[in-house]
C-alpha cells in the first residue's frame, strides 16, 4: 500500500503542476475528490469487511501526505508607474 500511495502522490503532483494553472483551482479539487472516493471504494474492496470508514481514510491520507490540489503558476507582477505612463503620454 505504501508503494501505492507513493506513486498515486506522484501523479497527483504531475497533475498539479501542469494544470494548477490560475483560475483552475474548482476543477483541481474536483479532480482530487473524485480520485479519492475511486482510492476509498478500491481500498474497501480488498477484504470481505469495509476496511475504512471516512474518518480512518483521511487519517490515512493525512500520514501519507497525499498532495492537496494547489495552484502553481506564479502571478505575473505587473509593474506600472505613473510617471512611467507620464513620460509615454
Amino acid at each position: 500500500m505504501t508503494d501505492l500511495l507513493r506513486k498515486l502522490n506522484a501523479k497527483l503532483r504531475g497533475y498539479y503542476n501542469y494544470y494548477g494553472v490560475i483560475g483552475n483551482f474548482e476543477s483541481l479539487s474536483d479532480f482530487f475528490w473524485h480520485a479519492m472516493k475511486i482510492l476509498f471504494k478500491w481500498l474497501s474492496r480488498r477484504s470481505q469487511r469495509k476496511s475504512y470508514n471516512w474518518k480512518g481514510f483521511n487519517e490515512l491520507l493525512k500520514f501519507f501526505g497525499i498532495e492537496r490540489p494547489r495552484i502553481t503558476e506564479k502571478r505575473k507582477q505587473i509593474q506600472f508607474s505613473l510617471f512611467d505612463a507620464w513620460q509615454s503620454a
